[in-house]
């Protein structure tokens, strides 16, 4: 794993998250902020900072005392924001005591794929996962309702403890199990759920040929043909080649996907990979 390209995937999470959170549609919109007033900031986000100290040190970081443009483009291109300069804390931690979703965006990525992505651990990645599924669901404001049928009337009930169901059987190592009741959450309103799916969907083939040793064919598939990469770099601007670079199974997916090509879609497809 190249920690490097590893942390500018992080980093175009964060910048994102930031963004998101600031109902701001792009880096120029994020780079007007120093242009408000106090009252016109109060306005806009109020509901977010919801109190006076907080509202007034946002105000500080994003309008009175902000960084230097040309810092935060290095960032929206990937420059990680960890760093300190000077004895102070790092653009990273000041952002984060005011806005603590960017740090979980920054570790976790989208939907938990950088979890799911860096995990040694099969425990650790099907609970990321897991977690993902429902992320995606609350995205949506979905339910997530889990239907199994009782033995003695013959009818579905629903199960209100399934995450009790899935964390027991996770710990005691029913670890197929537990993937699959997430695989089956997921899948069963999947037309409700959007693109984002396709993200999910590029997780659970990677944990299937990762930690239960299926063939590469389909993880190879998506990360060509599927939706999931070409979505990450149009929703965070995340080059399709950085994965590449960060992850030796993703170099590996390609190349038997290389080996196994359909010819002229490959030449086309293949462009998307290569270090720009």
């Amino acid at each position: 794993m190249d920690k490097k390209s590893l942390s500018e995937i992080q980093t175009l999470f964060w910048c994102q998250s930031i963004l998101d959170t600031l109902d701001l549609g792009s880096i120029a919109e994020f780079k007007k902020l120093p242009n408000l007033a106090y009252e016109p900031f109060k306005k806009k986000y109020s509901h977010l900072f919801t109190n006076k100290d907080e509202l007034t040190k946002a105000y500080e970081v994003f309008c009175i005392e902000p960084l230097d443009p040309k810092t935060w483009l290095g960032y929206f291109s990937g420059t990680s924001p960890t760093k300190k300069t000077k004895g102070k804390q790092s653009p990273y931690d000041i952002i984060g005591e005011l806005i603590p979703q960017t740090q979980q965006a920054y570790c976790n990525g989208c939907f938990n794929i950088i979890n799911v992505f860096t995990s040694s651990y099969i425990r650790d990645a099907i609970r990321a996962f897991a977690n993902g599924v429902t992320e995606l669901y609350k995205s949506k404001n979905l339910d997530i309702d889990v239907w199994q049928s009782n033995l003695d009337t013959g009818k579905s009930e629903l199960v209100m403890n399934y995450r009790e169901i899935f964390d027991s059987n996770l710990a005691r190592g029913n670890f197929k199990f537990c993937f699959d009741y997430y695989v089956e959450i997921l899948n069963q309103r999947s037309d409700e759920l959007g693109q984002n799916i396709s993200i999910l969907k590029l997780m659970e083939a990677y944990i299937n040929l990762n930690y239960f040793g299926e063939s590469p064919k389909v993880f190879s598939r998506l990360l060509v043909e599927g939706e999931a990469v070409q979505l990450m770099k149009e929703q965070y601007n995340i080059k399709p080649f950085l994965w590449k670079k960060t992850f030796q199974v993703v170099s590996d997916a390609l190349l038997h996907y290389e080996e196994h090509k359909d010819e002229l879609f490959w030449i086309e497809e293949r462009e998307k990979f290569i270090c720009e």
